[in-house]
């Protein structure tokens, strides 16, 4: 998402020492703060490395950077043992398990950012459904620590420092057409989706509205969150409803464009209700 304030084990391009930890399946009950501070209009991560972790006996690390090894089983030296922030439950209870979320230590955050540059974050986690949102949620509340949702990445400074905290990453894809008449249709897109492919799907499908903002980096969720525009277009325009998962009420709720409170460069999501919700979809009207 574009700036992001919404952004897997094996991730290529990643060079060494990660760990792979698993997550509990449980509701959301809160956040951690997210300390940030802007460097020339833009955001940058304010917080240095802190914690530390040991492995026990059976946790082997990546050799060449080129293999992770997943935690298993119940014996307290088969789990890696947090002395930092991350530690939750005491010696051996550092983290719990969940089948679908993965959460990987030390990550290099430069290759998520167009510039390409910064430190790592202390945790890293791709949601690639919904359902890992109030996961990842969950799993910073329970050791309270800071949580940052990164999009795109388009509009990110990193401090060198890095993130002392859990980095989630929003990896949601797939944008599906519905029919909503005989001269309209409705597509309903994943917040991690590019921007570009959204585009592209509608002027391959012949439909107007978005045409102008072709060009525009960063990911579907970005788009309602600063309301992006070109050349007399502005994504509100096309809006028909965005999802998004709300962090005071741990829900998951659905605004129509007029609860978005559009303006220039400007929504809820950036304003009155920052830091408050995470975008999970987007559906955007087009003329057929």
């Amino acid at each position: 998402n574009f700036d992001d304030d919404l952004g897997v084990e094996g991730l290529p391009g990643h060079k060494g020492n990660k760990k792979t930890l698993h997550v509990p399946t449980h509701s959301a009950v809160g956040v951690g703060r997210v300390i940030l501070s802007g460097i020339g209009g833009r955001r940058h991560l304010a917080h240095g490395l802190g914690g530390s972790a040991k492995r026990g006996n059976h946790a082997k690390s990546n050799e060449g950077g080129s293999r992770q090894k997943a935690v298993h089983g119940n014996a307290p030296e088969s789990r890696l043992q947090y002395t930092g922030r991350f530690a939750a439950h005491g010696p051996g209870r550092g983290f719990l398990y969940s089948f679908s979320l993965k959460i990987l230590e030390n990550i290099s955050l430069a290759p998520f950012t167009a510039f390409g540059i910064g430190g790592a974050a202390i945790g890293f986690a791709e949601a690639a459904t919904e359902e890992n949102v109030p996961e990842a949620v969950e799993w910073a509340r329970q050791r309270g620590v800071p949580l940052f949702v990164l999009g795109g990445g388009s509009n990110l400074l990193i401090s060198d420092a890095g993130f002392e905290g859990l980095v989630l990453r929003i990896a949601m894809r797939g944008i599906r057409a519905v029919e909503a008449g005989p001269s309209q249709r409705i597509y309903k897109a994943a917040a991690g989706e590019p921007w570009e492919n959204a585009v592209r799907r509608s002027l391959e499908d012949n439909c107007a509205g978005v045409e102008c903002l072709s060009g525009i980096p960063g990911t579907v969720g970005g788009t309602p969150v600063q309301n992006v525009g070109a050349y007399g277009q502005e994504v509100s325009s096309t809006i028909d409803r965005v999802r998004v998962f709300d962090l005071h009420e741990q829900a998951f709720v659905e605004f129509t464009a007029a609860e978005c409170t559009f303006a220039y460069r400007r929504s809820r999501f950036n304003t009155s209700d920052r830091n408050r919700f995470i975008v999970t979809r987007v559906d955007r009207k087009s003329v057929v």
